[in-house]
């Protein structure tokens, strides 16, 4: 399971719950490689800040470690030792929210989305299009939680229960005639999840969801004013010379 989610979102107090309760297995926080589906990395622990329900645990550990935040191993939590590496089969998204509880199954394209919005590297095109490719065949939820009982219950009725997905198209790059053709700026590219359409600007890092779009020229609108004040369109047969802002 891969679990990519900003900072404060409860990522690391949802793994080391089901590394306490459920005896799971564990790769690294914050830091993985991904490779073809395969998740590997080098045994970082799991770093607790004060107010998760392992913080006193973790302070008995580290008693002169005045840190914001403390390392807990997977020995610390009762847990297996860490594995190396591991296919990925399904990703979840968490966010901590106070007295919040909520499920959704979220489809190919935001899934990849979201992965984007994890990564600490500019990757290639063809990378990118891995990553829409594990996104595409991998059973995908976000997950809003006030408590780890809550994260851990709708966690269990995720992996136990999971309904049948439909078969979602294959991904794939799209062509430079394509972007041309629906007045795209020269330095856009994009991937196609069957109507669906995700481009981005490698260079300012900007990626946005275009939603159905079957090519030709965008239709004038919100969106498509939106994506010119951006940079993403060209204005007139002529390339943007202005610098978009970022977003």
């Amino acid at each position: 399971m891969l679990i990519p989610a900003n900072t404060h979102s409860g990522k690391s107090t949802l793994v080391a719950s089901m590394l306490a309760r459920w005896g799971a297995r564990f790769i690294a926080d914050d830091r993985i490689w991904l490779n073809d589906g395969v998740a590997s990395g080098f045994g970082a622990p799991i770093a607790v800040r004060a107010g998760s329900p392992f913080w006193a645990h973790a302070q008995a550990l580290w008693p002169n470690d005045d840190s914001e935040r403390l390392l807990l191993r997977p020995v610390d939590l009762g847990a297996p030792a860490w594995v190396r590496e591991g296919t990925i089969d399904r990703l979840v998204f968490p966010k901590f929210e106070h007295d919040a509880r909520g499920l959704k199954r979220l489809g190919a394209p935001e899934a990849f989305c979201l992965m984007v919005g994890s990564l600490f590297r500019k990757c290639s095109p063809t990378e990118l299009l891995a990553l829409a490719t594990l996104a595409t065949g991998c059973p995908a939820v976000s997950i809003t939680y006030g408590d780890v009982d809550t994260s851990l219950q709708l966690l269990g009725q995720f992996l136990q229960s999971p309904e049948a997905e439909p078969a979602e198209p294959v991904p794939e790059l799209l062509d430079p005639l394509e972007l041309q053709e629906g007045e795209f700026a020269s330095n856009i590219e994009g991937i196609r999840f069957g109507p669906h359409v995700v481009v981005w600007n490698g260079a300012m890092g900007q990626l946005v969801s275009l939603g159905s779009w079957s090519g030709g020229p965008l239709p004038d609108g919100a969106a498509h004013d939106q994506l010119r004040e951006l940079g993403f369109l060209v204005s007139r047969g002529v390339a943007n010379a202005g610098s978009p802002n970022r977003v």
